[in-house]
């Protein structure tokens, strides 16, 4: 019998042994202590309400489920949210609600997602997103009213949509700025960083977007203004890959025809390695500007056309100071019908810069849709104030008598050399000795 008793219990500690670990059940997020709910790091916890006037301190625990934001005055700051399916984080309030410094892995549809949601003060800052596994996942999904949503310093892999919740109730003072967009290989989230629509006041600015490497053949734009967008600039990006650089038009598909987009910059931006064109003009925008852009590669640099149901461009000038190379079809392609009857689009020749393009000006009808108009090219020769030119007649009273003439004495004044005789100063000295 002791010897049974000895086996079986070495048999218990063996198996004691080798029995795989069970893993900890996600716990509730604990209640707000003094409006600050902390969590525990290495923890992991299920999702839950946040109410108003709370600081979530997350110290990398990790959350599984998802989070209701409840109210105003709200903080999630140090998070990792591994949510599966749906949402991370759902705004029913955003008004002075920060969500900053927080890890996104989960499989999700939409990692943060208010929609509809009235926003006043939304601040979505150097958080790190790599779930965007699935089709048309968002790393954030914002639709409402009100002002003042600021997407800024992010690492993102899904895209981004901002927008109002219709042309005549738009959202206000958007910035997305400073981020770090790159797909992940093989993905089918579309290719799109921003997609952005009913938005008053829209500045996209540095950000940094690049169609990661192996990833199915490109079908989105980086940056689409899908339509009721106006004073938006569009600035300092730098963009490789992708079909589209950046593209202006009303996407019926998205806004309705009314949605025309109005006063847009697109400067000093930076497109590489598109299929498609750097910078598109397609259908239902007016006042736009593109000036001093950088661009290679692509079918077209810059393509100006006519939406699909023929809704046409209006005030579009391609100014100076962009640089196109390596097209394979035009540096700036413009179609017939591109702009309102009896307009043109405005191409500055002579200020910009095209290099190794199948062609560069190309328009379907030269006469009807295109103006190529030269500017006047500042004198860059710097003017003789004053000083110096009073300084030049005190030398020539006060030369030496070297008994020689200084003849043909070049003097520049303005950028036109003028021609200036001087009298012979043996002779004023010999008048003088007398």
């Amino acid at each position: 019998m002791k010897k049974l008793a000895k086996i079986l219990a070495s048999f218990a500690a063996v198996a004691f042994v080798v029995a795989p670990a069970v893993p900890a059940s996600a716990v509730a997020i604990p209640e707000a202590v003094d409006g600050a709910i902390t969590l525990q790091a290495g923890a992991t916890y299920d999702g839950g309400a946040i109410p108003a006037d709370t600081k979530v301190v997350g110290n990398g625990a990790t959350i599984a489920g998802t989070v209701t934001v409840e109210g105003d005055n709200v903080t999630i700051d140090g998070v990792t949210f591994k949510t599966e399916s749906g949402n991370a984080i759902v705004l029913k309030s955003a008004t002075n609600v920060a969500i900053q410094n927080n890890k996104f892995t989960g499989a999700f549809s939409r990692a943060i997602s208010g929609n509809p949601v009235e926003v006043s003060n939304l601040n979505i800052a150097n958080n790190t997103f790599s779930g965007a596994t699935i089709s048309d996942s968002h790393d954030i999904y914002i639709q409402g009213t009100g002002s003042g949503v600021n997407v800024t310093g992010n690492h993102l892999d899904g895209i981004v949509q901002l927008r109002g919740n219709a042309n005549d109730a738009r959202l206000a003072d958007v910035d997305m700025s400073d981020n770090v967009f790159q797909t992940v290989a093989n993905d089918n989230t579309g290719h799109t960083m921003l997609m952005a629509m009913y938005v008053d006041g829209l500045t996209v600015h540095g950000n940094e977007a690049t169609l990661g490497a192996g990833a199915i053949a490109p079908v989105g734009d980086a940056i689409s203004l899908n339509g009721g967008i106006s004073n938006a600039d569009i600035t300092d990006n730098t963009i490789s890959g992708f079909l589209n650089g950046i593209s202006s038009w009303t996407s019926r598909y998205f806004a309705t025809a009314d949605a025309v987009s109005d006063d847009v910059n697109i400067s000093d931006n930076t497109v590489s390695g598109v299929t498609g064109a750097g910078v598109s003009v397609a259908g239902g925008t007016s006042n736009v500007s593109i000036a001093g852009n950088t661009i290679d590669g692509g079918k077209y640099g810059i393509r100006v056309y006519a939406a699909t149901d023929n809704t046409a461009n209006s005030g579009v000038e391609i100014a100076g100071g962009n640089t196109i190379s390596n097209a394979t079809e035009a540096a700036i392609y413009v179609q017939e019908n591109a702009v309102a009857e009896g307009e043109k689009v405005e191409v500055v020749t002579n200020a910009n810069t095209f290099t190794n393009n199948a062609a560069d000006i190309v328009a379907e009808n030269d006469a009807d849709v295109i103006d190529k108009v030269e500017v006047e090219v500042p004198d860059t020769t710097d003017p003789v104030t004053d000083d110096e030119e009073a300084a030049t007649d005190e030398a020539d009273v006060t030369a030496p008598n070297t008994g020689t003439t200084i003849a043909n004495f070049a003097l520049v004044l303005t950028g036109i050399t003028v021609a200036v005789l001087t009298a012979v100063y043996a002779t004023r000295f010999a008048s003088a000795r007398k």
